[in-house]
């Protein structure tokens, strides 16, 4: 669940099962784990901007594989109640060995309105995941390699909101939607697919929305 709405695998590929690589930490502010009976429910907060003071945030790292990570941070909120968020992480590594180049871009943007109970917000969280071809170690022949894939992740609500969930009543309705788009792979070699399998749709978007009303009422803790 990002943000209280929940997040679906909609990747036709992963057959249902969400590829646990595509769920975007970096914004978060807050992870919880919830066990249930038959399930285990992660909940993700994205980070709030929650100061009139501006807040921004840089971090450059680099590691080996000639990986290099770039991610930035801005958040305010005006004296009016309105409030900015951006924030944005590029991920790339370039090995020079193993696999082709690839990167994964992301982008965080939140606008609002507080005023008193009432809250309004719109929030998009996008990446784009452009993988290249891994090669397979030691060499075969044919190689068995991972070839490249690329597409789109867009998680996207709006929000209107009375009290605050931590003090006091507090109810909420969000908006929101999920769409993933798989570009595939221009020119597969030719042991992928192996024969009879059938090979992945260059042209698959899967898009879902979804409605929450939640409620309640937080007293002494």
């Amino acid at each position: 669940f990002y943000d209280g709405m929940e997040i679906d695998g909609l990747d036709p590929r992963m057959g249902g099962v969400i590829d646990l690589g595509s769920i975007q930490l970096w914004p978060a502010e807050e992870v919880r784990i919830e066990r249930g009976a038959d399930e285990v429910r992660v909940h993700v907060r994205t980070w709030r901007a929650q100061r009139t003071t501006p807040y921004t945030r840089a971090d450059v790292g680099t590691g080996d594989q000639e990986t290099d990570v770039y991610r930035g941070y801005f958040g305010r909120r005006f004296h009016r109640g309105e409030a900015l968020q951006v924030a944005a992480q590029q991920l790339s590594t370039t090995p020079s060995r193993f696999a082709e180049g690839s990167n994964h871009a992301s982008v965080h943007v939140r606008v609002g309105w507080a005023k008193g109970w009432w809250r309004f917000d719109a929030t998009v969280l996008r990446s784009t995941p452009d993988r290249g071809t891994i090669l397979a170690l030691p060499r075969t022949d044919p190689p068995d390699s991972v070839v490249a894939a690329a597409g789109t992740e867009t998680n996207g609500y709006l929000r209107v909101a009375y009290g605050d969930p931590e003090a006091g009543p507090w109810a909420q309705l969000i908006v929101g939607a999920q769409e993933h788009k798989f570009r595939g792979q221009p020119a597969p070699p030719d042991e992928t697919p192996e024969e009879g399998e059938t090979g992945p749709d260059p042209d698959t978007t899967r898009y879902q929305a979804q409605y929450v009303l939640t409620g309640g009422v937080t007293w002494r803790g």
